[in-house]
């Protein structure tokens, strides 16, 4: 099994969002429990990058940047992987990191843990490698709490 990299995601002051695929990635939604977009999220184009920033909301005291997102990796016109990612940078509290395979955001904020934690998608995919051969793939996405939380995924060649 070989290891492809697809996407790789931080969330930091600065968020960078690099898909190193030729597959698109959209953003699906967003769901906040605290805090705000500072500069918006966007889906990722094959072999380009993105980024978004978060903050407190307006108004609010101690609350930090706290919530999910929801993106889908359109493989064809029938196919696609939708994962949600779960983020925390309270003001006061842990930073938490998480993913699982949904549309919901709140599904992945719901699934953010201190130890952060990866999904393997549960369809085999069937495609075509650089050289033009036909080969089935999984993706794995892989969360990585801190500062500047770190979201990956890869794409496993299934030989």
């Amino acid at each position: 099994m070989s290891v492809l990299p697809v996407l790789s995601v931080m969330l930091t002051a600065a968020n960078l969002a690099t898909n190193a695929a030729k597959f698109h990635v959209v953003l699906l939604n967003t769901y906040f429990d605290s805090g705000r977009y500072e500069g918006g999220a966007g889906g990722v184009g094959p072999f380009e990058q993105t980024g978004f920033t978060l903050c407190n909301k307006d108004w609010s005291i101690l609350t930090g940047a706290t919530g999910g997102n929801s993106f889908r990796i359109i493989i064809d016109g029938n196919n696609h992987f939708d994962f949600a990612l779960g983020w925390t940078n309270p003001e006061d509290g842990g930073f938490k990191a998480g993913v699982v395979e949904s549309s919901n955001p709140e599904d992945g904020y719901n699934n953010a843990t201190l130890e952060g934690g990866y999904v393997i998608s549960r369809n085999i995919y069937c495609g075509k490698d650089e050289d033009g051969h036909v080969t089935n793939f999984q993706f794995h996405v892989s969360a990585c709490p801190g500062q500047e939380t770190l979201y990956v995924i890869t794409q496993l060649r299934i030989n």
